[in-house]
C-alpha cells in the first residue's frame, strides 16, 4: 500500500495476502473477510438468543453431546437444548471475530 509495506506479508484473518499484491485485492480480501466474521457473529447472537429464550420458556428435552478434538473430549448427557443453543453461538461469536494483523 504505496510502497511502506514492500516484501511484508499481510494476514487478514486466515487470508494471506501479499504486501505486493494490488491495493484493489488487499481491499477485497479485507472486505470479504469482514463480511464473513459479520455473518458469523450474526449467526452466533442469534444461537444466544434463541437458546436463551428456550432456556426461559422451560423447553424441556434430552441432548446427548460428544465432542472429540485431538486429545481434547468433552460430554453432556442431558443437556437442555437452549444451553447447547448458547454453547455453540458463544463459540462462533468467539471464533469468527474479525482479525487483521500486519506480519
Amino acid at each position: 500500500m504505496h510502497g511502506q509495506n514492500e516484501g511484508i506479508d499481510q494476514t487478514y484473518g486466515d487470508a494471506q495476502v501479499d504486501a505486493n499484491a494490488p491495493e484493489g485485492l488487499q481491499m477485497a480480501v479485507l472486505n470479504a473477510e469482514r463480511a464473513s466474521g459479520k455473518r458469523t457473529q450474526i449467526i452466533g447472537f442469534t444461537l444466544i438468543i434463541l437458546g436463551v429464550i428456550l432456556i426461559f420458556l422451560g423447553y424441556k428435552g434430552a441432548i446427548d453431546l460428544d465432542l472429540k478434538f485431538q486429545n481434547v473430549s468433552a460430554s453432556m448427557v442431558n443437556a437442555s437444548p437452549g444451553i447447547i443453543s448458547v454453547i455453540i453461538g458463544f463459540l462462533l461469536v468467539f471464533f469468527g471475530r474479525f482479525s487483521f494483523k500486519h506480519k
